[in-house]
């Protein structure tokens, strides 16, 4: 079946009416013929699967990563990133717009110098595959593992830290379904390791005190969190204020654009001083 993409879903699919129906089909970019099969139907909608191109966007790119279409993780690798960015715009234009009935002029997406490398945390998942256990990320939609040398959104010292891991799992004991995370402060490079699951933690102590540079790790026993080396937090810091991050707390993940944030909201608020901001 061949459709022409006419927009960009808030999830980076393309967007296609066939019949008078909406089809949003990942992997296409507006602006393009291609060739789809529908695999799934809804009363408003239905899902394609991109099957062919007849006409490429001069804005597609081959993905940095080669599991891009396997793994979940990401969705604009197939895109140029200056137009990502637009395509980004005009999904919050068209989104106040259509839910809203506000008619404004969105602003350009202010994006990064350089758009890999930039997540201070990643979490993978751990299983059986082909007889052998496993680290990686779920294929998009589901649990089944995706095995990966490394990623192309984390930091290199965190990529050393999986690539380790791969290498060790069975001497560590690690069963499939465990879980392990790991942040990494953007400021003094210091990074943290939260597992939960099953293991030797032992093995796993043992294992953590060979890896170079400065090191935590936590594990997660039922309902508490055990720091079995190194500091009960990470120090990062943001606008020159340093926070202490407990294992398990909330921090957004891409620092550089954090600061770009808070930096354009101060700007905007114009605070004197005397102020008591809340940040919800």
């Amino acid at each position: 079946m061949q459709a022409k993409i006419e927009g960009v879903s808030h999830r980076g699919e393309g967007v296609a009416r066939i019949d008078g129906k909406v089809v949003f089909i990942p992997y296409a970019i507006p602006g393009e013929e291609v060739e789809i099969e529908i695999i799934q139907e809804n009363k408003r909608f239905s899902r394609g699967k991109l099957t062919g191109i007849y006409t490429a966007s001069p804005d597609r790119r081959e993905p940095a990563c080669p599991a891009y279409y396997d793994c979940g993780g990401c969705t604009y690798q197939h895109v140029d990133y200056a137009r990502e960015l637009d395509l980004k715009r005009n999904v919050v234009k068209e989104t106040l717009k259509r839910l809203g009935g506000i008619e404004v002029e969105v602003l350009p997406v202010i994006g990064m110098e350089e758009p890999y490398r930039y997540r201070n945390k990643v979490v993978w998942h751990t299983a059986m595959v082909n007889g052998k256990m496993q680290i990686g990320f779920y294929r998009e939609g589901s649990h089944n593992l995706i095995p990966l040398d490394g990623c192309t959104l984390i930091h290199e010292d965190m990529e050393q830290v999986q690539n380790s891991l791969a290498a060790n799992l069975s001497d560590l004991e690690v069963q499939p379904g465990t879980e392990i995370s790991l942040r990494r402060s953007s400021w003094n490079g210091h990074m943290s390791l939260v597992v939960s699951g099953k293991c030797n933690i032992e093995a796993l102590s043992a294992w953590a005190l060979s890896l170079p540079g400065n090191f935590s790790l936590h594990v997660i026993q039922g309902s508490k969190v055990k720091t079995s080396q190194g500091k009960p937090f990470l120090e990062e810091q943001l606008c020159g204020l340093t926070f202490r991050v407990s294992p398990l707390a909330f921090l957004q993940v891409n620092h550089q654009q954090t600061e770009k944030l808070y930096q354009l909201i101060h700007q905007y608020a114009a605070l004197s001083g005397r102020e008591t901001v809340l940040d919800g």
